[in-house]
């Protein structure tokens, strides 16, 4: 992500580590709260539409670049 365009949630993660995050949870080698899993849930389904395509959830930095490029990542 863009460091000026950084209004998604966990922007210093990559996809993978954010699916690690949650293997981690599921093995209780690390335990979040309801609330962040539910976000990290969240923020690894928008950003599978973000790379299917879909402009109404990207954020303005992704947007940006699918419009230059035509790739959101």
């Amino acid at each position: 992500m863009d460091a000026a365009f950084a209004t998604a949630k966990y922007p210093g993660y990559t996809t993978a580590e954010l699916g690690c995050m949650l293997i981690k949870h599921e093995e209780r080698r690390v335990i979040y709260p309801a609330n962040q899993l539910k976000d990290i849930r969240a923020e690894i389904a928008r950003r599978a539409k973000v790379d299917a395509g879909d402009v109404s959830v990207m954020t303005p930095g992704e947007r940006l670049r699918f419009v230059k490029t035509g790739k959101a990542r």
